[in-house]
């Protein structure tokens, strides 16, 4: 919540936006985010040029951890948790031409409804935290709120915390 105070959004991008089917209101928003690539198709297209991005990408990321000053290998270590916690995220990305459709991208929960949904996230915490007070959200990408309740499941808290230290990072260099 603070990161996103800070408007740095490692998980999802959210904010209040103008709601599309009702252009008199506005919503709170909830949209795929967490990539430092570019899209999701750089995480899984096996051709020269993007292997060649991502391992640029892994080696600016355990530079970047280097220059806080980790030693070389663990700063590796680190870019490597960073890199395989993205791409298990970009699994679950839409497209760029998927994005583009407006029904698709829009499904509006009741916030109690969405926590069922995605019962590792406590969004009722959430929007307190942030200050906002909502009945419903519109979320562009269900889906990827699930491949976020995965994560948090899957990997170590360790590898997450890489993770959130990247984008903090990242965003603020």
């Amino acid at each position: 919540v603070n990161m996103m105070k800070m408007q740095i959004y490692p998980l999802m991008y959210c904010g209040v936006q103008q709601d599309e089917k009702q252009s008199d209101t506005y919503t709170f928003h909830i949209y795929q985010s967490g990539l430092g690539l570019g899209d999701r198709d750089y995480y899984f297209k096996t051709d020269a040029r993007n292997v060649k991005i991502r391992a640029a990408y892994e080696k600016h990321i355990g530079n970047m951890f280097a220059l806080l000053g980790l030693d070389t290998a663990m700063a590796n270590v680190k870019a490597h948790h960073v890199v395989e916690i993205e791409t298990f995220l970009a699994n679950k990305h839409r497209t760029i031409e998927e994005t583009r459709d407006p029904q698709a991208n829009y499904n509006k929960f009741k916030v109690s409804d969405l926590e069922k949904k995605v019962s590792q996230i406590p969004f009722g915490i959430f929007f307190n935290l942030l200050g906002v007070k909502v009945d419903s959200v519109i979320v562009g990408q269900p889906e990827y709120l699930e491949q976020i309740q995965r994560m948090i499941g899957y990997f170590p808290l360790d590898q997450i915390k890489d993770y959130l230290t990247w984008f903090l990072v990242k965003d603020l260099s």
